[in-house]
């Protein structure tokens, strides 16, 4: 096992460990799983991705990264939006409306983040190295923090955030915990 950067080799890879972790429900939604939590990342700012990679360079988890929210949310209602609004308008609707949520969490934690790895490969200390890796490069650019949303029921994510010393900010709608990272 090895974390290292995202090659662009990793796209499909990245990709399907989206959908396999995707939650209930968006099983069948593959083209709206990628288009909100891994096109950005990879094709605009794949210097803050990383992966896990097993003993034959398969994908088997990243952690993905903007380092400046306000950027990517810009860039995502212009470019990505447009592609699934037709078939997603909710979706859509949706990713105007979290400026409202993280708007005061942003001015302290601008870098949003991503982070998933299958099944297998789950606690086995990857998460913290994933996490550690995309870190160390935000510090050195002088990002001053990091900012996460989960949905409120995954205890098991909660868990792991709170240990690594994230702090709950706030909540979206009652239904996802806000995380957030001072470096």
């Amino acid at each position: 096992m090895i974390i290292r950067p995202y090659r662009d080799s990793d796209s499909e890879g990245v990709k399907k460990v989206c959908r396999e972790t995707t939650i209930k429900g968006y099983e069948n939604k593959q083209t709206l799983i990628t288009t909100l939590y891994v096109n950005y990342y990879i094709e605009k700012e794949p210097q803050h991705c990383f992966v896990l990679a097993d003993d034959e360079d398969n994908v088997v988890g990243y952690i993905l990264c903007a380092a400046d929210y306000m950027k990517y949310r810009e860039i995502w209602l212009k470019e990505y939006g447009p592609q699934i609004k037709k078939k997603y308008p909710i979706e859509v609707f949706s990713k105007k409306l979290e400026l409202m949520f993280f708007k005061k969490v942003i001015k302290t934690c601008p870098a949003h983040l991503h982070i998933d790895i299958i099944e297998p490969y789950q606690k086995g200390g990857w998460g913290k190295k994933l996490i550690n890796a995309l870190l160390e490069k935000l510090k050195s650019e002088g990002v001053p923090g990091i900012f996460l949303a989960t949905y409120y029921k995954n205890k098991n994510a909660c868990g792991f955030y709170e240990h690594l010393g994230f702090k709950k900010m706030g909540t979206v709608f009652g239904l996802s915990i806000i995380y957030g990272l001072y470096f």
